[in-house]
């Protein structure tokens, strides 16, 4: 069977330098405790492969939640939960 996270959320749509970003989601189908790649990326350089912070998880009975530090820096970000590639954008202001 496919994983897929089916819900993925971020706390605030904007931030200020080195605010907490609390990040959850489930995994609805599939392997319920396998890991989740949280990367942040200055937007568009998700296409580049230059992750500005990484954080490696794993869920437990298909939840996850952590608490990552938004970059130092303004701008635009994505951030992406890498199972299916779900993303939610927000500014860093």
């Amino acid at each position: 069977m496919a994983v897929s996270i089916q819900k993925f959320n971020i706390n605030s749509k904007y931030y200020t330098a080195n605010d907490p970003i609390s990040v959850s989601g489930a995994i609805l189908d599939g392997n319920e405790s396998c890991a989740v790649n949280i990367t942040i990326w200055e937007r568009g350089g998700e296409f580049l492969g230059l992750a500005t912070s990484y954080q490696l998880i794993y869920a437990s009975s298909g939840a996850f939640s952590t608490t990552i530090d938004a970059p130092s820096s303004s701008g635009d970000y994505t951030n992406r939960s890498h199972i299916c590639g779900i993303r939610s954008e927000f500014t860093i202001s």
